[in-house]
């Protein structure tokens, strides 16, 4: 079976299946018609489909017979899923409808103050705890827009309570972050110091008494050598 013998018999049996198929709108029954209108006109059609039919205990195809039975199947099964498609009601398109926000008033009928900068750092804290930052990572703030509109803060508070301040809440407790010139839609910072770790904190005194009792080794090692000398 060459192209042009496939082209056409794939056009006989989508005219048939069409026509059966708003007749009837059932697609098994669609698709007998077709079959048998595609029968009628190309007779070996029939052997083609038997050659790659999986429940088929027929034997004897030659290779060419299941390659051509391959495609003409795959070919009228495009073609049938198309019609069913093209008959299928459109869904309806909903309209996405935005809400706007307006902030809440007061009582004396203003819009509320910023969050303070300390809300805003134990906010962050909460984020620098979760995602686990320690020094020489890249802390991956987000949206600056988006984050500020959550926290409900002042523009600037969320840039200058990690990088601008020096003596804020999270400086006090160890942070310390450096501003890597990125867009406000995907801010980020590298963190430079951390708070320091209870495993951190039991390794640094562990190491702070080992140093202790080799310089006093060192220091009575010293006094033997010296008593000795004399």
């Amino acid at each position: 079976m060459n192209e042009s013998e496939l082209t056409e018999m794939a056009a006989i049996y989508e005219a048939a299946y069409r026509e059966a198929f708003q007749a009837s709108g059932e697609k098994s029954r669609a698709a007998d018609a077709a079959k048998a209108t595609l029968y009628e006109c190309y007779p070996n059609a029939a052997r083609y489909l038997n050659a790659v039919a999986p429940r088929s205990r027929e034997t004897g195809f030659t290779e060419e017979e299941v390659a051509a039975g391959g495609r003409l199947l795959a070919r009228m099964g495009s073609v049938s899923r198309g019609i069913v498609k093209a008959a299928e009601p459109a869904p309806e398109k909903t309209a996405i409808k935005f809400i706007p926000f307006n902030p809440p008033l007061n009582n004396n009928g203003h819009a509320p103050a910023p969050l303070p900068r300390p809300a805003v750092s134990a906010s962050l804290a909460l984020m620098l705890a979760a995602a686990n930052i320690r020094a020489g990572d890249v802390f991956v703030v987000g949206n600056l827009d988006a984050l500020t509109a959550l926290l409900k803060c002042a523009e600037s508070s969320i840039q200058s309570t990690l990088v601008s301040a020096k003596s804020g809440p999270l400086q006090q407790v160890g942070w310390r972050f450096e501003g890597m010139n990125a867009p406000r839609h995907d801010y980020r910072v590298k963190c430079v110091a951390a708070p320091r770790t209870d495993e951190e904190i039991r390794r640094e005194e562990l190491e702070r008494r080992k140093a202790q009792l080799e310089r006093e080794h060192a220091e009575r090692l010293a006094a033997l050598m010296a008593e000795y000398a004399a």
